[in-house]
C-alpha cells in the first residue's frame, strides 16, 4: 500500500524539519504515541534506530525505527517496522516563500504476512485520514509557537 500527502505550513523549512526529526515533539503531534527510546546511535542522524511506543498495557504496541536519510531541512526518511508491517515513510520538504514549507509525506507500506497485503486496501482511507489528522496537529503547533 502507498500513499502521500501534502500540507503547507507556515514556517520555514528548517523549523519543520528540526521539529519533524526530534522524538521529544513525537507525543504533540503523533495520535497514540507514549514515548521513543533510542537503540542505536541518533534518530537525527542515518543509522540511528529507536523504538516508537504507543499506547499502554495490554494496548501497547513496540515499533521498530531505522533512520535511512537525513537532507537537512529537505528530507528525512525512515524505515519502521513490526511483526505485523514493514514500511517506509518520507518527509520532503519545499520552501514555497521565506515562512511558508510544502511538506510532503510518503508512505509505501508491506503487511505480514503478505496474505494480509489483499486487505490492506480496505485500511489504507483510515490511514491516510489519521496521517492528514496528524500533519494538520503538527501543523498547528508549529504555527501556534
Amino acid at each position: 500500500m502507498k500513499f502521500s500527502i501534502n500540507i503547507d505550513i507556515n514556517c520555514s523549512a528548517k523549523k519543520v524539519f528540526n521539529y519533524l526529526i526530534d522524538p521529544k515533539n513525537l507525543s504533540e503531534w503523533v495520535t497514540d504515541f507514549t514515548s521513543f527510546e533510542i537503540v542505536k546511535g541518533s534518530r537525527k542522524r542515518k543509522g540511528g534506530k529507536g523504538k516508537h511506543i504507543f499506547g499502554t498495557g495490554a494496548q501497547k504496541l513496540v515499533v521498530q525505527e531505522e533512520t535511512l536519510l537525513v537532507n537537512p531541512n529537505k528530507e528525512f526518511k525512515t524505515f519502521m517496522y513490526h511483526k505485523r508491517m514493514e514500511s517506509t515513510q518520507s518527509y520532503l520538504l519545499h520552501s514555497k516563500a521565506d515562512q511558508i514549507t510544502a511538506l510532503t509525506f510518503e508512505i509505501e507500506m508491506t503487511m505480514k504476512p503478505k496474505i494480509l497485503n489483499f486487505i490492506s486496501p480496505l485500511a489504507k482511507g483510515t490511514m491516510q485520514k489519521q496521517q492528514l489528522r496528524d500533519l494538520r496537529k503538527m501543523k498547528n503547533v508549529l504555527e501556534s509557537e
